[in-house]
This record gives structure tokens, C-alpha cells and sequence, in this order.
């Protein structure tokens, strides 16, 4: 007794795919327009993938406030205030202080004087705090800006968003 050969397709079937003609049916090729799609995916990918190697960001804090004989009191947001420590090099008005001390007191809004107010960031903060600044400016009202180390965006995923230099 002679085995059969059991197959899953039809002979038929078989045969209508195996014809060249009949298979320009059953594949389609693919057009300019989806190639062109394809290559415009990757090169957005490949162009992320290397800012996030080789760019960085520079987060920066800004305040702002009275500078007399050479010292000043700085308001900043109060949800900034872990950014900055002791000894940190700020930029008052174009030349460089120096964070003396940070304060504890908090202030709202409304307690801080007008001009100094006007000249801080729009937000929705309502809390700020003060930071005494040493700086060799003229006496008056300045912006103050501190500015952290550069993060590169590949830390986020590799070290959790710590600074790195």
C-alpha cells in the first residue's frame, strides 16, 4: 500500500501560487511614498538618538532682587530652591556673586516688592525664598541667574537624570 502525501493547501491552490504571473497579485511593491515615509522615520530617529549622545541641556534659576554695598537679597521660587547651594557662582546683572547663604523664610507673593516681582519669571509659583547673594555691583535692582552644570539627555535613561559633566 502506497502512502499518500497529505498536504494542508489544495493542489490547486498550490499550483495558482506557484504561477509567476499570478504572483504580481499576491505581492505588492512598495511605492515611493512609503519609502520615503521609512527613510524620514529613521533619519528622525537617528537625529534624536545623537542629541540625546551629544546634546545638553542647561537648566537655568531665576531671581531676583536688591543689591546694596556689595550684598544682596535674592528672591527664587520656592520649588527651585533645592537647585542651589552654598557657594554656588551666580550671574547678577553681568558679573559673577557668589551665594552666601540660603534662607528658610518663605514669602508670598504678594510680599515681595513690585519692582523685584516684575523682573522675576511668570508663573504659577506663589511661594518664593531668599538667598544672600555677595556681589560687586552697584547698588540697585537686578535679575539673577544660576546656571547648573550641562545634563545630557542620555543620563535620563542611564543614570536617572543626574548631573554629569
Amino acid at each position: 500500500m502506497a502512502e499518500e502525501r497529505k498536504t494542508i493547501f489544495r493542489e490547486k491552490n498550490l499550483k495558482k501560487a506557484t504561477d509567476p504571473d499570478a504572483l504580481n497579485g499576491y505581492l505588492k511593491v512598495t511605492g515611493f511614498s512609503a519609502w520615503f515615509v521609512i527613510i524620514a522615520a529613521a533619519l528622525i530617529l537617528a537625529a534624536v538618538f545623537l542629541w540625546a549622545l551629544y546634546g545638553k541641556i542647561t537648566p537655568v534659576v531665576w531671581g531676583a532682587g536688591y543689591c546694596t554695598d556689595g550684598t544682596m537679597k535674592c528672591y527664587f521660587e520656592q520649588s527651585h530652591m533645592q537647585e542651589l547651594h552654598e557657594g554656588a557662582k551666580v550671574d547678577v546683572g553681568g558679573t559673577e556673586g557668589t551665594i552666601e547663604e540660603l534662607q528658610s523664610d518663605l514669602y508670598m507673593e504678594y510680599d515681595i516688592p513690585y519692582d523685584v516681582l516684575f523682573l522675576l519669571p511668570d508663573s504659577d509659583e506663589k511661594w518664593y525664598s531668599t538667598a544672600i547673594i555677595s556681589c560687586n555691583t552697584e547698588d540697585g535692582l537686578y535679575k539673577v541667574k544660576y546656571q547648573e552644570t550641562e545634563i545630557r539627555p542620555i543620563s535620563f535613561l542611564t543614570q536617572g537624570g543626574e548631573n554629569n559633566e
